[in-house]
């Protein structure tokens, strides 16, 4: 065993040098110095911070949200972050669970994701759409539907349609996916285009995310 181990040692990876720190764009707005100044005192409060964070947090958001557009749009991509005023940190994840378009179960939904889609083709052209919106589906056991004959049916081969929505609930979901998120900052026109479906409640806003830098 003491021979294993120091031969997997040996051919283990060696540590490199400790890793440059990534220098974050930065950018100064003198008329948010108030707000910020509310939103650090109010962060590291902890009694009762939560609705003053948020109120803040609306008054810096949308020129944060405007100026993380302009560094993304500069030439260099897709930005994830940037400091404002040299004391805040403002970013931006993506969450396919808060990117959810639609969600449901049925003919209904189903017909709703392919209206949806075909808009989305409109305004982003179909090559696009196809990569900024993905459909994915949950499957799940209608109660007492599971036995070991119907584990043996699937096993085997699920009966045709009719079985497979007598054994199955399927709900369906159509997530815009990460490359929307990071093109609405970087392309100009995607984020117009985008910016027309928000208006019609199909995508989220960005709202950016705030903590000190």
């Amino acid at each position: 065993m003491g021979k294993l181990l120091s031969s997997l040692a040996k051919k283990a990876p060696s540590k490199s040098g400790s890793k440059k720190k990534e220098q974050k764009p930065e950018v100064n707005i003198p008329d948010l110095n108030d707000h910020i100044n509310g939103f650090l005192k109010a962060h590291e409060d902890e009694k009762d911070a939560s609705g003053r964070k948020r109120q803040f947090k609306a008054m810096i958001a949308a020129k944060a949200a405007s100026e993380h557009q302009k560094i993304c749009q500069a030439g260099n991509g897709f930005q994830g972050s940037f400091v404002l005023n040299g004391r805040l940190l403002v970013y931006a994840q993506y969450n396919s669970a808060h990117h959810t378009v639609l969600k449901g179960a049925g003919e209904d939904t189903v017909t709703k994701i392919e209206e949806i889609q075909k808009m989305a083709e409109e305004a982003f052209g179909k090559d696009d759409a196809e990569k900024f919106l993905t459909t994915k589906y949950a499957i799940e056991f209608k109660d007492g539907a599971m036995d070991d004959k119907v584990l043996a049916k699937i096993v085997k081969a699920v009966g045709g349609p009719e079985e497979f929505e007598r054994l199955f609930e399927v709900t369906s979901s159509l997530v815009a996916t990460k490359e929307l998120f990071e093109r609405r900052f970087t392309d100009p026109k995607v984020a117009e285009a985008a910016k027309q479906l928000q208006d019609q409640g199909l995508l989220k806003p960005y709202s950016p995310s705030l903590k000190p830098a």
